[in-house]
Parts: structure tokens; sequence; C-alpha cells
């Protein structure tokens, strides 16, 4: 035997926790008959799609990671025959032997969705391989040395998984097929996952099942008072008592919208929201009684009514002596007792507990079964699978050695896997030495089926509904008249003339007749492929084309700002390009004057994807000199807006992260950040307006300390100025423009199509470029609104493939 290629890599961050090798292209050799490896990606109901350590099948193989956000080292090694099985080195928790079918002869570590190959091993001929997985957990600092058991792996810096893959060519499976997966050292992936215990927000409502993950997440035993810090440190308001947070709140009343059929629909799930909170209190009063408790009405009082359902444990024990008197004073009998609570380490299911229906109690062990023994049972089904004509003859014993289990085990996900009907057992699987014969039997899921829709019958059978629907849609269009805006008439069939899709909403719709022609985009395009494209004496010229994907391009004096996956670039009017950092988060804003951008530079780690280290710095967009913002490297940091020069940033944005502050900031260079009273969402880089929240409600602050709130739904725009903000429609699209001191006369411009709303670009104060959500007229299409008039353009626009980027002149 002879190590023919070894390749190793630390640098990759799977998806989905999920090592993904896949065939490579090329020449297609089938399995020989009665071999039929899985296919990629067939569910199986029970079943998890990896066993516990590796899966393979026909040109795939998925690995199963233990971290999501930790970079494996993984060694691919390609050899001429089976290698020496080390297992007495101790060095390999698990290590698991199987077949795998390469139809190519080549193998590519690839990513589970966005496929593509990042690289490429040569295995040998097309046919049968085996492959040998072997796995550990180590430390970054000594990966030869044992994992130390006394510190725990959830908390530990440092560790990472190690994968050592190795292959070469199964000359057995010509004689009866190649020998099934079998297991040579199994550890960590023996034990069973533990059930769930069913509790959810559908029993519980969200503020309670939020405080049963606060309490599983501390980890250890708590007070009230410790769990209401708790709160405060991750973003709650630090002068509010979170425990006094109310299980079923109150929905706040629903905004106008500007339209008055989104009016209705938001009215009606309002009343549904409402509903639910009525019976979310009816059930949780019901379990209240069957346990023998007061009805919890607040997050504090859930605290008892869990410990009562076997969630939570409670200990009660002595305040401190300072708080008890004197021995034999008075309040010593009734000293001051502390109760402290703990998540139960082996809680009972919901419906072990209390009376839920058959059908969600049934759902539930369901999903328990598969919880506890999918991972095992996809080591099962892998033994069968690469059986000839999927028939595996064994024992219980045996089977039990193969998959290195005990036989209890291995009579459980037999059970498992003949109750969700996805093998047939022939045999006494209770007798160890008796022998049992595996069928597979093809029970895989499939989508269901949608039979069509008689239109006509519909459109007979809701003919007073279109009625009505009619009615809405004149009174809209005469409420809110817009330039573009044309009513069909009533026998017209609701699809527009320029939009291949049909409306959600039943009924015809306001429609834009299909815009004329208009001038070609002011500031230019970067199409996906990274060409910046402007237009000069009206035709396009491709200044310079940029490495990695774009993502945001903002017009300067200076040329033209561009964000891409490979770094942020500056590229001159007379096509120069030059490179103003390596790593920038997409969000990025440039100053009105055009000279200085607002970037967050990121450095990534290689083991912990939460340790990246975000730098707030201003580049400057002339000569690329930088100054960066003295913050704590551990924050995480998000440009909000600029103006003049100064950025404004959400720091650890979603409240406090990792024990951090979490709040908002403003920078300027020459002086020290400064916390902020109030957050926000956008800054108007004319005015300096913001637009942020207050009660629920968008709030317009202006430079001069002017407030304004815009009780609108759904989430507003501050357009240029910060005297508007504008809302997107999608169903049937429009664009709704309010003015922030009077928010009660909308201005509606009808769109002939649903537009992205996260790709419009701003040319001026006035003008909007918005990118539809598809191709019109065979390419993409832009569309150019005059914000002040309503009046609309179609700007057509070159490349084809993905969505190009507009550039804008005010981020």
């Amino acid at each position: 035997m002879a190590l023919l290629l070894a390749d190793e890599w630390d640098d990759h961050l799977p998806g989905y926790s999920l090592l993904v090798f896949r065939d490579g292209t090329g020449e297609r050799l089938a399995p020989p008959p009665g071999l039929v490896p899985a296919e990629e990606g067939v569910e199986v109901p029970g079943v998890d799609l990896v066993g516990g350590l590796v899966s393979t099948g026909l040109g795939w193989m998925f690995g199963n990671l233990r971290w999501s956000d930790r970079e494996p080292r993984v060694r691919f090694e390609v050899w001429d025959d089976a290698p020496d099985l080390d297992l007495d080195s101790g060095r390999w928790e698990d290590v698991v032997e199987t077949p795998y079918w390469s139809a190519s002869g080549t193998v590519i570590l690839d990513e589970l969705v966005h496929t593509g190959g990042l690289r490429t091993i040569r295995l040998g001929s097309p046919g049968a391989y085996r492959m040998r997985a072997s796995y550990r957990e180590g430390f970054m600092s000594d990966l030869g040395a044992p994992v130390d058991e006394a510190q725990p792996r959830e908390t530990a810096d440092g560790v990472v998984e190690e994968w050592r893959v190795q292959t070469w060519p199964d000359r057995t499976a010509a004689d009866g097929g190649p020998e099934p997966p079998r297991w040579r050292a199994r550890r960590r992936t023996a034990a069973a996952h533990r059930r769930t215990s069913g509790w959810s927000s559908t029993y519980l409502g969200h503020v309670g099942m939020d405080l049963l993950d606060a309490v599983q997440a501390l980890g250890r035993p708590v007070t009230a008072a410790e769990i209401t810090a708790w709160y405060a440190e991750r973003g709650g308001d630090a002068d509010a008592d979170a425990l006094a947070a109310p299980l079923w709140p109150s929905p706040s009343p629903p905004h106008p919208t500007g339209h008055p059929d989104q009016d209705a629909e938001l009215a009606r799930r309002h009343a549904e929201r409402i509903a639910e909170g009525e019976a979310g209190r009816a059930r949780l009063a019901g379990f209240a009684a069957e346990l023998g408790v007061p009805v919890p009405g607040t997050r504090g009082e859930l605290l008892d009514f869990l410990v009562a359902a076997g969630q939570l444990t409670a200990t009660d024990s002595p305040a401190g002596e300072a708080d008890q008197g004197p021995p034999g004073g008075p309040g010593a009998a009734d000293a001051v007792r502390v109760r402290t609570y703990q998540a139960h380490p082996d809680p009972p299911t919901v419906a072990e507990t209390v009376t839920i229906p058959a059908a969600e109690a049934a759902n539930l062990d369901r999903h328990n079964a598969t919880r506890t023994q999918g991972e095992l049972a996809a080591d099962v089904l892998a033994v069968v699978t690469w059986s000839p004509d999927r028939r595996y003859p064994t024992t219980t014993a045996a089977l039990a050695d193969r998959l290195l289990i005990s036989t209890e085990r291995a009579r459980e996900v037999l059970r498992h896997l003949v109750d969700v009907e996805v093998l047939t057992v022939e045999g006494d699987p209770a007798h160890e030495e008796a022998g049992i014969v595996l069928r597979w039997r093809a029970h895989t899921t499939e989508p269901p089926v949608v039979t069509g829709v008689d239109e006509q019958a519909a459109g007979e059978a809701g003919g007073s509904g279109r009625d009505a629907f009619e009615a809405l849609l004149g009174e809209l269009a005469e409420r809110y008249p817009s330039p573009s805006a044309v009513v069909p008439p009533p026998d017209a069939t609701g699809r527009s003339a320029w939009f291949t899709g049909y409306f959600a909403l039943p009924g015809p719709a306001p429609r834009a007749e299909a815009p004329a022609a208009g001038a070609p985009p002011r500031h230019g395009i970067v199409t996906s492929d990274g060409a910046v494209v402007v237009w000069r004496c009206g035709n396009p010229v491709t200044l310079a084309r940029l490495p990695g994907s774009p993502s945001r391009a903002v017009a300067t004096p200076f040329g033209v700002v561009v964000a891409t996956g490979d770094g942020l670039f500056a590229v001159r009017p007379d096509g120069q390009v030059d490179r103003l950092a390596d790593d920038v988060h997409r969000r990025f804003f440039v100053t009105r004057s055009g000279r200085f951008a607002a970037v967050v530079e990121a450095e990534w780690p290689t083991v912990r994807m939460r340790d990246v280290v975000d730098r707030l710095t201003w580049i400057s967009v002339v000569d690329g000199s930088r100054r960066v913002a003295p913050l704590d490297p551990d924050n995480d940091v998000r440009v909000v807006g600029v103006h003049g020069e100064t950025a404004f940033v959400e720091v650890n944005y979603g409240g406090s992260a990792h024990g951090r502050r979490g709040g908002y900031l403003g920078w300027t260079p020459d002086d020290a950040p400064q916390w902020l009273e109030r957050g926000m969402g956008q800054v108007d880089p004319l005015s300096g307006a913001q637009l942020g929240y207050r009660d629920g409600a968008p709030l317009v602050t202006w430079l001069d300390g002017s407030r304004f709130g815009v009780p609108i739904d759904p989430t507003p725009r501050l357009a240029p100025g910060g005297r508007r903000v504008y809302t997107l429609r999608h169903d049937r699209p429009a664009m709704t423009f309010f003015d922030v001191t009077d928010p009660s006369e909308p201005a509606v411009t009808w769109l002939p199509t649903a537009v992205r709303p996260d790709d419009g670009a701003w040319e001026d104060e006035r003008n909007l470029l918005l990118l539809p959500e598809g191709w019109l007229d065979g390419g993409w299409v832009a569309l150019r609104c005059d914000t002040h008039t309503g009046r609309l353009t179609r700007v057509p626009l070159p490349g084809e493939g993905p969505p190009p980027i507009l550039v804008r002149a005010l981020s």
C-alpha cells in the first residue's frame, strides 16, 4: 500500500454543519446491477440526513460536524490500498468505513447549497471505493494530545474538530457487492440525543418560552433577580422588571398604510392575534388547574408553574444572616428565604404532564423518536442501502457489533425504522443470535400534489367578493390619485400588460402602463460579474472589472466606490482601480462630499466566527488614508449612516452581545465616539434627519431637534431631505410617500411590476431608480421614478445573469 495524494485545509467553514464531498465532473459510470446507493438529498421519514459521523451514496459523502461556528481541520488521503487501521494510538474518537461510488473518479469539496466546488481531488478510475472517516476534537495548541475532558468543549476556546478521510479502490465490490459500512471506533456519537419536552410558544407564549430558554442558557441555579439582570445585560431596559412582562401581551393596533385594502388586512390580522392571546391564556389556565398552581400571567409568575410542570427545579435556601436578624429575635422564625431555579436535566414532556390534543401528542412522539433515533437510524439505513438489492441478512448481535452499539440500542432503532415504515424486519430482533433480514421499503417523502383550479368556476363562485373588491379599488384610485395609476375596466383579468405574473389578492388590480424609455442610469451600474459600467455620450463604457461579487456602489467626484466580496475599491473616471480595503461589511456609507467612506473592516479568525474583529474606519476615497475608531475590538459594529463627517453606528446590534453594552454611537474622527440617547435605522446624508422608532411607530428627528411621529405600516424608508418617508408594496406593486409633518395625505405611484426593495438607488434628491424582481422585455430593466410627480420611465440595462448593482449618488 502507498499514499498517492494528501490534501489538508483548515480555512473552510461549511454551511449547515455539514462537510460535503461530491462527485466531480466528467464521464459517468453507473453502478453494477443490484447495487442501489442512496441518492443525495432524499428525505426519509424518521431518519436524519447524516448518520453519527458520515453518510455516503451515489457520488456524495456528508460529514456530520458538531460545531456550526468553527472551521474544521480536514485531511483527505488517497491510497492505492487499505491503509493500516491506527486505533491503538487512541488519537481518533470515531472511525467508520463505508463504501463510496465515484462515477467520475474525482471528488470535490463542496457546499450543501451553493455548489460549484472549492477544490478537486483525483481518486483514480471511476468505480467503487472505500472511505474511512476518522474524527476527533482537540485543542488548536496541540492537536496531537488527547482532549482535556475536564474543560467543557462547549465553552473551551481553541477546541476544533479534526477530520481525516482516507479512500482507496474497493476491489472486493465486484464479488457480491461492497461490504456495508462498519464502525471501527465509536465514542461521542454512541449516545442518543435527549428528547425535547415539547413546551413551546404555543403553550407558553413567546414571552414564556423565552424565559425557559433563558434559565436553560444560564446553566446554573439562579434567583429571580439574577434572571432579571440577565435580561437587562442582553439589551433589555435596565429600569424595567423583565419578569413583570405579560405572557400574552396585547398587540398594538396596526398603523395605516395608505391603502384601504391593506388596512383591512392588517385589522383582520390584529383581531387574529387578539384571539390567539385569549386562547393562549385560556389554555394556560387549564394547564395550571391540572397542575394545581395559580394561573401565571407574567414571566415571573411562570417560574413556579414551570417547576410544577417538571421543566425547572427549585431550591429554597436561607438568605444571609443580615436579612434574618439576631438569633431568637423578631423575624428569626420567619427568616427570608431565597428561591433558586435551574433547568431540569431530564424533564418530562408536555404530554406526560398535562392534557394536550391527541394529534399534538402524536406529533411530539414522532419528533422525539426522530430526535433520539434519527442519527443511528441513518447508520442502519446505510448498511441496508449498500447491500445487494437493499436486503441485509444479519442478527441483532451482528448488527450491534457492526455499528458498535449495544444490542438494546439496536433493537430500539429497528423498532423505530419499522414504526416509520422505512424498513421491514423478517425474524425476531429480540433474540440476539437469531437470523433477521432487513429490507428497504423505498418509502420517501414526495411533495404534495396541487390540483388545478377551475378559474371560471372560481370566478362565478366569488362574484360578490370580486364586485366588492372592485369597489374598494375604485375608492382607492379616487382617494389616492397618481399620474401613473390606471384602474382597468371591470372585465379586465387583473393581469398587467407589462407584468407576467398574477397578483396575490383576488380581483383586478391597479396597474401602471408600460413606461416610456428614459435616459440611461446617471451614475452607472456594476454587473454581477464585477464590470463597472458608466454611460458617456449615451453609450455604455466599461471602466474596469472588479474581483468578487459586488454588493453596493456609490458615485463620488473621485470615482465609483464599490464593495465586493473581495474588498472595497475606488474605480477612477479614467478606469484606474485603487483598493481601499481588503474585507469590509456590505453596508458602507460615503459622505456627501464624496471624500470619505465610513466602513466596518472585518478580520476573520480561523476557529470561531463570533470572534470576528470589527473595526469602524473612515477611509479617504481620495488617497486611501484611514482613521480607526477607538472601540473595543470585541464589539459587533454596523454603520447606519453618515452626515457631514460623523458616522452613526449601531454597536452590538440586537442588544448587548456577550455581556457588552449595546446601543448607538456617533463618531467624528477628531473626537471620541459618543453614546447616543436614541436609536436609529437610517440617517439622511443631506439633512441629517434620523429615522427611528418610538412606541413601535416610526419617528423622524430633524437636526434641530424637531420630532415627527409617522404612525404608518409597513416599515418606511427615509427619502433624501428628511421631509418624506416612503414604503414599497409588493402584492400590488406601488410606492407610497408620506410627508412626515402631515402623513394623512399619502401620494401613491402604482408600479408596473414588483421591485427589489433593497436594491434601489437615489440618483439625486428627486429621482429614484428601482430594480424589478426579474427580467422585463428580455433583460434587466430599471424603473426611474420622479418622486415629486410620480412619472415613471424605463431604463434598459446591459448584462445577463444575476441582477446588476445600481450605482447611487446618495448613500
